[in-house]
């Protein structure tokens, strides 16, 4: 049966980067980084397919990145994430029969995206798929082989939105809402009765969710963590996330509301999942996407 093209999205970085020296931090240089780079690649692990590869952990998850293209112009990675086999399975859809996946001692079951990183200009390109690493995986898999280097995926803004909250004293109320999908139009409505909601001639439902800090505190002192929350988000609810809004403020000033929505690149493509047989049909896509926003994107970088 063939699969049904799905719309996928895929978002564009920077990626920064800064050393210690004697307690100063400095920030590192396009050569630099690149260096820095090829370092780690030489430690890797070889695997059947000549890729580089090494396993990290991350949290309570298990990683691992392969190393498909690298050279002095760009490269090319899959990032997986182990998940529970349990929870998987083959079902024939002519017989309704569900077949389980064996797996031998030494094979897990994956879940896995791709990055390409245009290494001219240090931007990153990151196919988002549901339930796949985030992108904060690459740089926590980069930040793990040297304490003293700090790497970042900045997303490239066509406003100063990021410097602008950066800068204020006071992180607030972060506030986002998102569309059930209409097959789920009664679910995640707590204190509601299910059995009433089906009652109703209901055809969508829209859930706004408000998190806020005590009065005049900051709800976190690192602005990557508003980043990191608004990429679950968009993971988790994908084009049903509606809107999603911070406050913020410097002491001396009144509250100012940021969209975090509409201010960053992104292209979308739409991928027959089942019919791309090898990592470099995703390079393909991901590369002809990423083209045709690159004149723009190097416009907005810092």
């Amino acid at each position: 049966m063939p699969s049904k093209p799905v719309k996928k999205r895929i978002n564009f970085y920077q990626i920064q980067a800064t050393k210690t020296i004697e307690n100063k931090k400095e920030e590192l240089s396009k050569d630099e980084i690149i260096k820095h780079l090829q370092s780690i690649c030489s430690g890797l692990n070889v695997n059947s397919n000549n890729y580089k590869y090494q396993s990290f952990e991350m949290g309570f998850n298990d990683y691992i990145i392969e190393f498909i293209k690298f050279d002095d112009s760009m490269l090319f990675a899959r990032i997986g994430k182990k998940t529970n086999e349990n929870t998987i399975g083959k079902r024939d859809t002519l017989s309704g029969d569900l077949l389980n996946i064996e797996l031998q001692d030494s094979e897990n079951i994956e879940t896995y995206t791709y990055i390409y990183i245009d290494l001219t200009n240090m931007i990153l390109s990151y196919l988002v798929l549901s339930g796949t690493p985030s992108r904060t995986s690459f740089s926590y898999f980069l930040n793990e082989n040297d304490e003293n280097i700090d790497f970042d995926c900045v997303p490239i803004t066509t406003k100063d939105v990021i410097k602008n909250l950066a800068k204020k004293n006071v992180l607030g109320t972060i506030k986002y809402s998102y569309c059930n999908p209409k097959e789920c139009v009664i679910e995640n409505i707590p204190g509601i009765n299910k059995q009433l909601l089906s009652s109703l001639n209901a055809d969508k439902s829209v859930i706004t969710v408000s998190l806020r800090p005590p009065r005049s505190k900051s709800i976190t002192n690192k602005i990557q963590d508003i980043f990191n929350l608004k990429d679950e988000l968009l993971k988790e609810h994908g084009q049903n996330l509606q809107s999603l809004t911070m406050n913020a403020k410097d002491y001396d000033e009144e509250t100012i509301n940021y969209n975090l929505l509409d201010y960053k690149f992104a292209r979308y493509t739409y991928i027959s999942m089942l019919s791309l047989k090898t990592e470099h049909d995703f390079f393909d896509i991901i590369t002809q996407e990423y083209k045709k926003i690159k004149n723009t994107l190097e416009d907005f970088i810092q």
